[in-house]
């Protein structure tokens, strides 16, 4: 039975009506684009400017990381290094470019693309998944013309979906890249993905923006631009370390915010995800009875505004969680903060913890298995069993440093 409900679980998952759209998107780019084949291609903004040459901004991180932790991730982080001090370094070299008549679409699978003028696709600030073959040329017919000056906060097409983590670090954050070359009261539009959830548009207007300055950019719309603003990606190729200087205006900006916001918890916090579709215990029932009689308060983000959500961080002092995008929010802590991480083996993300630990916070993790049978298939939707005597002993360790 356990066998076949994770079978279940997978086909729900790869053969999901999203996932269905996502194919007939990726079948209908290349039929779109047949027609321009055959077309003299132009320069679309032969009256404008020409575009600037690029700012640039070298930035090295650094990040106290538990290299026992570190060192089994998951992912490989080609620009992430571990050096004689014992720290994790990474360093990128950001571009924030000033572009007229750009162009830009999606499909929201493969590739998120930026085009100059000419047609071509300018690599540095465009997205593509993998290897995947991406298209080198704009292929798509323009669909509507936008007027004035955009932000591109599209970033990868995983923020597309949603995502709590990769929003905020790896879309929004765009903006604060812009921010160093070109002054935000400039800007006349910002362009994102579709928005889904209230945290999008709470976080916009947090920082400015008013709904009508908002453009979605929806899968295989080529928009067109008068002048875009464009930068790199936040964490460059794809580094494990969430930028300090993200961290440290978003603190500036929606921390001060939410400060007359009080927290729905107290100082010891355990973050359920039983109100998420995967990767929830088994035995979430007595993990949550466990915590409680430790005296932990059991939270559920999802029922939680924008502001809620960071409160709940910045007054707590020992915060419980599994792996996910929820604990993106450990960037509000104070630096007296213990962060468990209760860390899949399969699933190891150091991402979380480079956020819990610039503002000078501890972060521990507490590993655990998973011998269901299609874990190595999907580590993100296995739902797993803690053993309790395992986790009491790992959080009475961190309680007495």
């Amino acid at each position: 039975m356990q066998i076949i409900n994770e079978i279940s679980l997978l086909l729900k998952r790869y053969f999901s009506a999203n996932r269905c759209e996502k194919v007939k998107t990726l079948v209908k780019e290349p039929l779109m684009g047949l027609p321009l084949y055959f077309k003299k291609r132009v320069d679309l903004g032969p009256n404008l400017p020409l575009d600037p040459v690029a700012d640039e901004w070298h930035c090295h991180e650094t990040r106290a990381i538990d290299l026992s932790y570190f060192n089994l991730g998951t992912v490989t982080r080609v620009e992430d290094h571990v050096l004689d001090d014992g720290l994790v370094h990474t360093q990128h070299e950001h571009v924030v470019h000033q572009i007229y008549a750009a162009t830009s679409y999606t499909n929201e699978s493969t590739h998120r693309s930026v085009f100059a003028r000419t047609g071509e696709r300018i690599g540095k600030l465009s997205y593509n998944r993998g290897k995947v073959r991406v298209p080198s040329r704009r292929h798509l017919a323009v669909s509507k013309v936008v007027s004035g000056v955009t932000a591109n906060l599209y970033g990868n097409v995983v923020a597309a979906e949603g995502n709590y983590f990769h929003w905020f670090v790896d879309a929004l954050a765009r903006l604060f890249l812009i921010e160093r070359f070109h002054s935000l009261d400039k800007i006349d539009h910002v362009l994102v993905p579709p928005l889904k959830y209230d945290f999008q548009w709470d976080s916009l207007a947090a920082l400015g923006f008013e709904r009508s300055q908002i453009i979605e950019l929806r899968p295989l719309e080529c928009l067109q631009f008068d002048c875009l603003l464009a930068s790199s990606a936040p964490r460059g190729k794809g580094s494990a370390i969430s930028p300090g200087w993200a961290i440290d205006k978003y603190n500036k900006t929606l921390l001060e915010k939410a400060a007359s916001t009080p927290s729905v918890a107290g100082k010891k916090v355990y973050i359920s995800r039983s109100d998420a579709p995967n990767r929830m215990f088994l035995n979430e029932k007595e993990v949550r009875e466990f915590l409680e009689n430790r005296g932990f308060d059991v939270i559920e983000l999802t029922p939680l505004t924008l502001f809620q959500k960071i409160a709940v961080f910045r007054d707590a002092n020992l915060i419980v969680s599994q792996t996910g995008a929820g604990l993106t929010n450990l960037m509000f802590c104070h630096s007296k903060v213990k962060v468990l991480e209760l860390v899949d083996k399969r699933f190891v993300y150091p991402s979380y913890a480079s956020l819990a630990v610039h503002g000078g916070g501890k972060h521990y993790a507490h590993f655990f298995s998973s011998d269901r049978a299609f874990v190595r298939t999907n580590a993100m939707v296995v739902k797993s069993s803690l053993t309790i005597d395992d986790l009491e002993k790992s959080l009475s360790t961190v309680e007495s440093m």
